[in-house]
């Protein structure tokens, strides 16, 4: 792997985990970040149970990966464990099915560099815009999560709006849409520079618009006024075309592995 390549693999990874370390302000999350694992504690229904960069000594994995999963266990919760070039020990995923976890899927962490000119594309009647008052899914689907008729999906909602207000400001929601209805969205996570891309999804009824890459394009120009030289991003292999025409390309693999409690 070239020094750039690398380079780009830690920026994947690097916002991933700051984009985890944000949940530390919210009042019902329990933010772990030990040295060896980044990773979020929550019983609400539809907060983000997560743990990024895991880099455990190979002398007490067994009893590491034991002691965080006990405290799931205790409140009877699932979790998520992401697993990707610097996680540590190298055979950490047999491990972790030895302690009950699955792999879910691979995805491909890509990367960018931000080109300050880039237009938004746009189709007729379309735009794109910040998202500032969250309540206006109250009345419409969100792009990416559904109805907002749950607890759970509330809850997601509850996270972007709270995590938009955090000072100084590190996360914006924006949505594109045609004649003022949100159909894609898209999140934006900035840390050290570097513009992480979350969230991306576009209302069945208005696939093929163009809206998933008007938006995202948006966020990207976002970014590059904020001065971020390259953006990252974790993406299916059914998103993976997208990002690949706006500029991406892969530097590495992220696997997530989901933990269940009985």
């Amino acid at each position: 792997m070239s020094e750039s390549t690398a380079s780009l693999s830690s920026a994947v990874e690097s916002n991933l985990s700051a984009s985890v370390r944000l949940l530390r302000h919210l009042p019902d999350v329990e933010l772990h970040s030990d040295g060896d694992a980044t990773w979020t504690v929550s019983p609400r229904v539809g907060r983000l149970n997560v743990l990024v960069r895991p880099q455990f000594r190979a002398s007490h994995l067994h009893e590491r990966i034991a002691e965080i999963l006990a405290r799931y266990r205790q409140l009877r919760i699932s979790c998520q464990w992401w697993l990707g070039p610097s996680s540590r020990p190298c055979d950490l995923d047999l491990h972790l099915r030895a302690h009950g976890l699955r792999c879910l899927r691979s995805l491909s962490g890509m990367a960018c560099k931000i080109d300050k000119s880039c237009k938004t594309a746009r189709s007729e009647g379309s735009g794109t815009w910040l998202v500032e008052d969250f309540s206006i899914f109250k009345h419409c689907s969100h792009p990416r999560f559904g109805p907002i008729t749950t607890d759970f999906r509330k809850t997601q909602i509850d996270t972007l709006a709270k995590l938009s207000c955090v000072k100084p400001r590190r996360l914006w929601h924006f949505v594109a849409g045609i004649k003022g209805e949100p159909l894609g969205s898209a999140t934006l996570c900035v840390q050290a520079g570097v513009a992480g891309i979350y969230d991306v999804g576009v209302l069945g009824k208005a696939r093929g618009e163009g809206l998933g890459t008007a938006v995202v394009q948006a966020a990207l120009r976002f970014a590059g006024k904020m001065d971020c030289r390259v953006a990252v991003v974790q993406a299916t292999a059914q998103g993976g075309g997208l990002y690949r025409r706006l500029g991406f390309g892969e530097t590495c693999k992220i696997k997530l592995w989901h933990y269940a409690v009985d």
